[in-house]
């Protein structure tokens, strides 16, 4: 996770970063614990507000109510169920 923090840090920090799209935490649960995966996202939440970047990060939906997604989810300016997304034009 640290090699992962500092590589994303050094493309933000050069400001080429217009977004990060993150797929996905679920991955990382089967490497990582809860506690070492929310101190990386908090990580990242806030060094994409101090930069200005815009991120996404992605779950299964068996893991939409983990206690993981719901504790980043209280950080997040925006949650969007895909699943109850409207395609259609």
């Amino acid at each position: 996770m640290t090699e992962l923090s500092v590589s994303i840090s050094k493309l933000m920090d050069a400001g080429t970063c217009k977004l990060i799209f993150f797929d996905s935490l679920s991955t990382l649960l089967v490497y990582e614990s809860d506690t070492t995966i929310a101190k990386f996202v908090h990580f990242l939440m806030a060094k994409v507000r101090v930069t200005g970047c815009n991120a996404i990060f992605t779950c299964l939906k068996q893991d939409a109510d983990s206690l993981l997604v719901k504790d980043i989810n209280m950080f997040a300016d925006r949650v969007i169920d895909v699943e109850k997304w409207n395609f259609e034009k």
